[in-house]
């Protein structure tokens, strides 16, 4: 096609031009163009549609990891240990003439209170006792027993407290009990214990 004949088709399709009707190529032309704009939506950005949730997802994420730093932490770490607790116990005078009955394991159950611990601390006026297991009437960590006699501290019946030593003491209001109710953790003392408590 020369120029000519283009310039002459271009004059045919002239919309001004109503007595000569457009050649068809071009009719077919603008019709597909208008055709196509018409049923085409503006496409928004893959990335940007995707992004928004990731990012988002993301920021959730950092949330909740956040949330279980402090959950995990809790402030524990700043939080004192608690103290031990302990009971007080006074270890009996040097009456030497008090009456004593017979240590059985119906009149041992009889008692208030019963343990057996490890003597930790030994000193002039006192034994501390770390209770490796209470039989009846305490929970405490510690025991503490002090003289009512300080001068017999070393004496509860021939008890002689040493550090590291394992101890089986009974008490009733308070007051240990000695003729044999309370000594080293051997027999026969531990057997009348076990019967007495069990376990």
């Amino acid at each position: 096609m020369n120029d000519d004949e283009l310039l002459a088709r271009l004059q045919d399709a002239d919309p001004a031009r109503h007595d000569t009707p457009a050649d068809s190529w071009l009719d077919d032309l603008i019709d597909d163009t208008v055709e196509e704009t018409m049923s085409t939506t503006p496409e928004q950005s893959p990335a940007r549609k995707r992004w928004v949730p990731l990012a988002a997802a993301a920021a959730v994420a950092l949330l909740a990891a956040g949330g279980a730093g402090v959950a995990l932490s809790g402030g524990d770490e700043d939080a004192p240990a608690a103290a031990p607790t302990t009971t007080s116990l006074t270890l009996p005078g040097g009456d030497t003439m008090q009456s004593c009955m017979m240590v059985t394991p119906e009149a041992l159950a009889q008692v208030d209170q019963a343990l057996a611990g490890t003597a930790t601390e030994v000193t002039e006026d006192s034994v501390t006792l770390t209770v490796d297991q209470w039989f009846k009437g305490g929970d405490s960590d510690l025991v503490t027993l002090t003289p009512a006699n300080p001068d017999m501290i070393a004496l509860i019946g021939a008890i002689e407290f040493e550090e590291g030593a394992r101890y089986l003491v009974s008490a009733a209001d308070g007051h240990v009990n000695s003729c044999g109710f309370s000594g080293p953790d051997e027999e026969p003392l531990a057997g009348i214990y076990q019967q007495a408590f069990g376990g």
